[in-house]
């Protein structure tokens, strides 16, 4: 009996110490990835650097794209999901100085290939509130995708209610004549999006009607 009771302390003390062991002296996880140069350098410049900066590192940036067809349904449902963040784009700051308005936009992506779009807008002329559409992303070609908008709607909710959803007609400011405006203003041939760079959390596309790249970051 003493004999089995000395094997079986021996054994819990070697259980413990290994678990010790396991606990202290874990192999560690593998450092992040470090982003590309040029990704890297693009990330600083739009903290730091001057208009000028961004557009050279935007477009080192868009030279090293990852995924050779951005728009294919395999990249489309591989990337479009969750909340991206226009972080870079030069159209929308030049229309700010011109309205005197700030402008905010992300976009919603859903599985099922549909998409919000969320502009907050603040002015002292035209108070603040939200400007929302949604519609869904569709190929054109591999590397050219196409927004086709449904619905359009205007809220003055502030920046801590958020944006109001489609169904919240509550919170609509003339929900019929914005819906009617959007329809009429909606022009297809400007809704088609070159895909310049894409990757895990970066997306570079054109907005062709004026020839300027915007940047989105995944939030």
């Amino acid at each position: 009996m003493k004999l089995l009771a000395v094997v079986a302390w021996l054994l819990a003390s070697h259980r413990a110490r290994h678990a010790l062991f396991s606990k202290l002296f874990r192999p560690l996880a593998p450092p992040p990835k470090a982003a590309p140069p040029e990704k890297a350098a693009f990330l600083a410049a739009l903290e730091l650097g001057p208009d000028d900066a961004k557009e050279a590192c935007l477009t080192a940036l868009v030279a090293t794209n990852p995924t050779s067809a951005p728009c294919s349904e395999a990249a489309l449902k591989r990337f479009s999901t969750g909340t991206w963040q226009v972080v870079y784009a030069p159209h929308i700051r030049i229309l700010e100085k011109f309205t005197f308005t700030t402008y905010d936009v992300s976009y919603s992506f859903r599985n099922d290939g549909t998409m919000v779009s969320y502009v907050r807008y603040a002015s002292p002329l035209f108070q603040s509130g939200w400007l929302n559409t949604a519609g869904r992303v569709e190929r054109v070609t591999d590397v050219v995708c196409r927004v086709v908008w449904d619905q359009i709607w205007l809220d003055w909710n502030s920046a801590a209610q958020g944006p109001s959803g489609a169904s919240e007609t509550d919170a609509h400011v003339l929900p019929g004549l914005i819906q009617l405006v959007g329809e009429r203003g909606f022009v297809e041939g400007v809704s088609r999006f070159p895909v310049l760079y894409l990757d895990d959390d970066l997306c570079v596309f054109e907005f062709q009607i004026t020839g300027t790249k915007i940047c989105a970051r995944r939030a």
